[in-house]
This record gives structure tokens, C-alpha cells and sequence, in this order.
């Protein structure tokens, strides 16, 4: 028999404190995970809606012009959502 088994037991306090740190890393993992799902579809939608705008714009050169900017957040989202 080890007499120092009882030492090497971690204490209860100290299971339930692992505990709670292992649900707190599921429960984040969950909402980073249903953000950037719910993110993709939006950014899809908003891509959508942007490509058919600019379907409509082909014959206005100088409303084009502006549109630079909009893609461009669009894509700045789209690969922040990829990493």
C-alpha cells in the first residue's frame, strides 16, 4: 500500500473548478461556432443581394464607382469568417 495516494487525489474543489472551466471552453466553442454559421448566411445573403444590385447598376458608370468599397468590406468579412 502507498500511503501517499491520498496526496496525489485532487481535491474536490479543484475537479469542479476543471469542471466549470471545460463547460465555460464548450459553451464558447458553441456561440463561436452558431456566430459564424449564422455570419456565413448573412454574408452569402448580402453578397447576393450586392451581385444583383450590381446586375442593375451596368449602365451607371458613376454609381459603379462607389461600389468598391462595399465589396471590399464584403470580402474583408468573408476572410475573417474563413480563419
Amino acid at each position: 500500500m502507498h500511503s501517499d495516494n491520498q496526496n496525489s487525489v485532487v481535491p474536490e474543489s479543484a475537479q469542479h473548478h476543471f469542471r466549470d472551466d471545460i463547460l465555460r471552453k464548450i459553451a464558447f466553442e458553441r456561440v463561436t461556432s452558431e456566430l459564424t454559421h449564422n455570419g456565413r448566411n448573412a454574408l452569402q445573403r448580402a453578397q447576393s443581394n450586392f451581385d444583383l444590385l450590381l446586375l442593375e447598376l451596368q449602365d451607371r458608370t458613376d454609381l459603379l464607382q462607389n461600389t468598391s468599397g462595399l465589396q471590399q468590406a464584403l470580402d474583408d468579412i468573408n476572410q475573417m469568417l474563413q480563419t
